[in-house]
C-alpha cells in the first residue's frame, strides 16, 4: 500500500494535535493538583478561633480571668482568645496593660496542655454579675479614665511616676491621656502612660463653713493677742494701744485662709490609687 504525501502530512498533523491535547491535559492536572495544594497550605495557615468553654465563649475577659485564674502570671491582663492549628496544635493571643501601654504575647499548648486549661474552666461553678462588678472594681488599670476624671478638682495631688520623681500640685483635668497639677509657678502636665500612682486629698469646692469659722476665729484671737503682747512689752499711747489690737486682729484674719486651707487638706481622708497591675488597690 502506497501512502501519498498528501495522508503523510494529515497523519503529522493529527499527531502534532493528539501530541498538544495531551499535554495541555497534563498541564490542567499539574495546576489542578497545584491549587488544590497552595488551598490546603492556606486553611492551615489560618487557624480557628475557638471557645475556652461555652461559658467564656472566645474572648476570655479580665473579669474573667480574675474570677478564673487562666493566666495568674499575667499582670495587667485584658482578654485573650485561643486558636486551634491541628489536633495538637493550640495557642493563644493575650492582651495586656503594661505602663498604660497595651500590649500583646503569643502561647502555644499541645492538646493535653489546652484541654488542663478547659478543665479548670469547666469545674468553676459560673460567673455571676455581682462577681464581674466586684473584680471590675478592684482591676483599677481598666478604669484608668475614668478614675483619673472622677478626681475633684483642687486636690491635693501626689503623682509616683514610673520616670521621674513624685510631683506635686492641685489637681486642674485630665484631658487627652495627660493630668495636669497646677504648682507654685505654672503647670505640670503627667501622660498617662508614665502615671504608677496616685495620691490625693479631696477638698470641697464650697469648703466646711463649720472649720472655716473655728480657723478664722482662733486666728483673730491668735492676732489680738500678739498685738496685746506688744502692748504689754512696750509702753504706748491709748491710740498706739488700739492700733496694735486692730493690727494684729486684721493680721489673724488675712493669715485665716492658708491656715484654713492646711487644716482641711491635713484633716480630708487621703485616696490612693495603684495603675500598677500588680499591686492594684483601687479608690477606698
Amino acid at each position: 500500500m502506497v501512502i501519498s504525501s498528501f495522508q503523510k502530512k494529515r497523519w503529522i498533523a493529527m499527531l502534532i494535535k493528539v501530541r498538544s491535547w495531551l499535554f495541555l491535559k497534563e498541564f490542567s492536572l499539574k495546576a489542578i493538583v497545584l491549587i488544590l495544594t497552595s488551598s490546603t497550605f492556606l486553611l492551615a495557615g489560618q487557624p480557628e478561633v475557638i471557645p475556652l468553654s461555652d461559658n467564656i465563649g472566645t474572648t476570655l475577659d479580665a473579669e474573667e480571668n480574675a474570677i478564673l485564674g487562666v493566666f495568674p502570671d499575667i499582670d495587667g491582663f485584658e482578654n485573650a482568645q485561643f486558636f486551634q492549628h491541628s489536633i495538637n496544635r493550640y495557642s493563644s493571643k493575650i492582651v495586656y496593660r503594661e505602663r498604660n501601654r497595651q500590649k500583646n504575647i503569643r502561647r502555644k499548648y499541645n492538646f493535653s496542655q489546652f484541654n488542663q486549661m478547659r478543665n479548670k474552666v469547666k469545674d468553676h461553678p459560673g460567673i455571676t454579675e455581682e462577681m464581674r462588678a466586684k473584680f471590675h472594681y478592684e482591676l483599677s488599670y481598666l478604669r484608668v479614665d475614668d478614675i483619673l476624671k472622677s478626681i475633684p478638682p483642687n486636690s491635693f495631688t501626689t503623682v509616683k511616676r514610673y520616670d521621674g520623681l513624685p510631683v506635686t500640685g492641685r489637681y486642674i483635668e485630665f484631658a487627652d491621656k495627660k493630668l495636669s497639677l497646677k504648682q507654685v509657678v505654672g503647670e505640670k502636665v503627667i501622660p498617662l502612660t508614665n502615671i504608677e500612682e496616685i495620691t490625693y486629698r479631696p477638698i470641697s469646692e464650697e469648703g466646711n463653713t463649720k472649720l472655716k469659722v473655728i480657723t478664722f476665729t482662733a486666728m483673730g484671737i491668735f492676732g489680738l493677742g500678739a498685738g496685746e503682747l506688744l502692748n504689754f512689752f512696750g509702753s504706748s499711747t491709748l491710740d498706739e494701744t488700739w492700733n496694735r489690737r486692730f493690727s494684729g486682729t486684721i493680721f489673724g484674719f488675712l493669715a485665716g485662709m492658708p491656715v484654713y486651707d492646711f487644716v482641711e487638706l491635713m484633716t480630708s481622708p487621703k485616696e490612693h490609687i495603684a495603675f500598677s497591675p500588680g499591686e492594684v488597690e483601687g479608690l477606698e
